[in-house]
């Protein structure tokens, strides 16, 4: 949960990894379908673009490791601060999930999306050590998986309020390539890339302009 004054902000991974079975109906033909999925539930006691400015989210299925990272900034009224939301899983245990402790995290490789008018970091990086064991997980976009700016959408009375509000909203989903490192004793004992799937949301204005 993230907290900023009187108001907070919760989220819950509420099933990190699940089985998922699916039939996809097209042109009257049945497409069955088995997998793995991802579910989870955000609330709070106020909008969230009172209290965020933009956060990258990602969850990704690495061999039999599981990683659900997020990294939000708070708007400028709470000095954007940075919160990093982080787990690793294997076989169904979580084995990471210290963030605030022990995270640091790195975005770079930007480029200017048209769309949203934002830019989108390209690499993700996640480097977590606790002193005994170093997990490196490193995001590499792709492609585009979906991406659209709110105020685009908003039309009438919806559009005014949106600018008077100073609201400057955008979605960016990407896909690519994960790659998990595991380190022991500063040793390289564990490498494994991966497909991936994580986002962008903003609710301010792009911070690099």
């Amino acid at each position: 949960m993230i907290k900023h004054g009187k108001h907070y902000f919760a989220w819950l991974p509420s099933v990190p990894e699940g089985s998922v079975k699916a039939n996809i109906i097209i042109n009257n033909e049945t497409l069955s379908l088995s997998g793995t999925g991802y579910h989870d539930h955000n609330w709070g006691d106020t909008p969230m673009f009172f209290l965020m400015h933009h956060w990258y989210w990602g969850r990704a299925k690495i061999g039999d490791y599981v990683v659900v990272s997020s990294y939000i900034t708070a708007n400028k009224k709470y000095g954007y601060v940075e919160t990093p939301i982080f787990m690793i899983a294997r076989d169904g245990k979580i084995i990471a999930d210290q963030g605030d402790k022990y995270l640091t995290y790195n975005e770079s490789d930007y480029e200017f999306d048209p769309v949203t008018k934002k830019h989108f970091a390209k690499t993700l990086v996640y480097d977590y050590n606790d002193n005994n064991t170093r997990y490196v997980i490193k995001y590499k976009k792709n492609e585009d998986i979906e991406k659209k700016g709110m105020k685009d959408l908003a039309k009438g009375l919806q559009y005014i309020l949106i600018k008077l509000i100073g609201l400057d909203g955008s979605y960016h989903r990407a896909g690519g390539v994960v790659t998990l490192e595991k380190y022991v004793d500063n040793e390289l004992v564990e490498k494994i890339t991966s497909q991936a799937i994580w986002e962008q949301m903003y609710f301010g204005k792009d911070k690099l302009r």
